[in-house]
């Protein structure tokens, strides 16, 4: 049960990336917008983990 969960919430993850690379980058640029948005994503989460440090 937990394994089949873990595969659509994956399915979901990567379905959702896609839908965003075509909406922002269109077909044609797919695989170049999907580099772009897979930067994004990686900045945007390195960004986070270094604001969600100790405050002081």
């Amino acid at each position: 049960m937990f394994v089949r969960l873990v595969a659509w919430l994956c399915l979901y993850l990567a379905f959702t990336f896609c839908w965003i690379v075509l909406i922002e980058h269109g077909p044609e640029n797919f695989w170049d917008g999907a580099k772009i948005e897979f930067e994004n994503f990686e900045s945007f989460f390195a960004e986070f983990s270094h604001k969600a440090g100790p405050a002081g």
